[in-house]
């Protein structure tokens, strides 16, 4: 590990975009809690995050 990976701030954009639609626009499905929801939105957040499309 020589070498730091560089800051890449569109897939921090993204990601972060991404997580806020789902916990603030988009609404908690019937019979899920709104915690349970945030939760979920914070978990494909860091998914998104992790996955690097933009090499």
């Amino acid at each position: 590990m020589d070498k730091l990976t560089p800051f890449k701030p569109l897939p921090t954009i993204i990601a972060i975009t991404i997580t806020l639609i789902i916990w603030f626009i988009i609404s908690a499905p019937d019979g899920v809690e709104v915690n349970a929801w945030q939760l979920f939105a914070l978990f494909i957040g860091t998914i998104i995050a992790m996955v690097k499309p933009y090499q």
